[in-house]
């Protein structure tokens, strides 16, 4: 028993990453029991009965259905609204099932499908944990902070859909993190991989291009003032080869833009959508500026609330004290490294506030390191003791949250 002890010491960095993989196990552990729970020991009600036509499998809620319908497809989408949802996690769960199958000479059912990709999901989840320790100790050289960062992260906003369910969140974030991490080491060919591979989870990745883009062009601009500084695309060597690898995507399109099903985000030279993303939101989630701002989403804008002043405080301090860095050379605690970051947190906190359901940011904060640094920062006290007041507060209501989420993922209640 001792040496087990000895190996989750945090007093000792080379067991940070033990201590991570224990407490990201363990989390899920925790969140599957509580949903379990919830559905085959106390049976609670379901809101809505659908997910019953598929399997009794917790499984299988919100957007799962979805994700295993287009896997049950083998990963190419049927219905326009699927192309909404990016192709990997559906080709994931195919793929194992297709190998499985052929082992085992029997179907694999959608229940089935879900279980694959829920374990497949987990095993990224562990990772991105793992890749964002990574990333903070390259980047502040403070390994009990990367850990406390890491370990806050073990206890996402969304526990259902980042730790027990078969979503796309745990596979973009281990990329994302991957992207953060290539960029800051100057990898621009891996980055750019990182964020081909994110995009096939979430759309969202395009915004991760924030990162090479800075540490190749604005960073150094910044910090040596050249006002004719020569623009140049930083991976245009590297990224030629990003056409063909997106073909598959663009081969899973084209069945929608035949002369007899020709929809009006297909290349026909009349509106060009680069993909049918945005026209998939707009006509079947109703997404767009400010339309989720009415008084029926007052609830959903509550309890995102926490993520979203978490982000928007951390991110601007970080950026007037980075940015004043560079002028008068003082700064607060990793303000300077933590700038890219916190300008690209800002920003798609700012898009999801104003121009999406917000309260998917509770799961899509799992991408987002800033979020878990500002927590690390808090608890840390390099804002004081109303920080450390703040940063408990956090803590109390991430456990709070996540049994409750999980409860309403087990009964089929938003949000998820």
């Amino acid at each position: 028993m001792q040496p087990i002890l000895n190996r989750l010491d945090p007093a000792q960095p080379e067991n940070h990453k033990a201590i991570i993989l224990a407490t990201s196990l363990l989390n899920r552990l925790i969140t599957s029991l509580i949903i379990n729970l919830c559905t085959n020991w106390l049976r609670l009600p379901l809101f809505d009965a659908s997910p019953l036509v598929e399997s009794t499998s917790p499984l299988l809620r919100w957007d799962t259905l979805h994700f295993m319908n287009i896997a049950a497809q083998g990963g190419t989408p049927e219905w326009e609204h699927e192309l909404a949802w990016g192709i990997g996690l559906p080709y994931i769960s195919s793929t194992l099932a297709s190998a499985i199958s052929v082992v085992s000479r029997r179907s694999i059912s959608r229940a089935g499908l879900a279980v694959l990709g829920s374990w497949a999901a987990s095993t990224f989840g562990v990772f991105a944990s793992l890749e964002l320790y990574s990333l903070t100790v390259d980047l502040t050289h403070a390994p009990s902070f990367a850990l406390l960062a890491s370990l806050l992260y073990c206890m996402p906003s969304s526990p259902p859909t980042t730790l027990y369910a078969p979503y796309t969140e745990p596979f973009f974030a281990f990329f994302a993190f991957h992207c953060m991490k290539s960029s800051l080491n100057n990898n621009l060919p891996l980055a750019a991989l990182d964020i081909l591979l994110a995009q096939s989870f979430r759309s969202s990745g395009i915004l991760l291009w924030a990162f090479p883009i800075w540490y190749k062009l604005a960073e150094p601009a910044l910090r040596s003032l050249v006002a004719d500084l020569k623009v140049r695309i930083p991976c245009a060597n590297d990224c030629r080869w990003l056409t063909a690898v997106r073909a598959h995507r663009f081969t899973s399109l084209h069945d929608f833009c035949t002369s007899t099903r020709m929809r009006p985000w297909c290349m026909d030279g009349a509106w060009t959508h680069w993909t049918s993303y945005a026209f998939v939101q707009d006509r079947y989630w109703n997404v767009g500026f400010l339309r989720y701002w009415e008084p029926a989403q007052i609830p959903n804008f509550l309890i995102s609330a926490p993520v979203y002043a978490l982000n928007f405080f951390y991110a601007s301090r970080i950026i007037i004290s980075g940015l004043k860095s560079y002028i008068d050379g003082r700064q607060a605690p990793f303000s300077k490294p933590f700038l890219p970051f916190a300008f690209h947190t800002l920003g798609y906190s700012l898009i999801l506030f104003f121009s999406a359901h917000v309260q998917i940011m509770l799961r899509q904060t799992s991408g987002l390191p800033v979020t878990f640094w500002g927590t690390a920062a808090l608890l840390s006290g390099q804002f004081g003791d109303r920080g450390r007041f703040w940063g408990k507060m956090w803590v109390g209501w991430s456990i709070m949250w996540g049994v409750v989420s999980c409860v309403l993922w087990a009964t089929f209640l938003p949000p998820a």
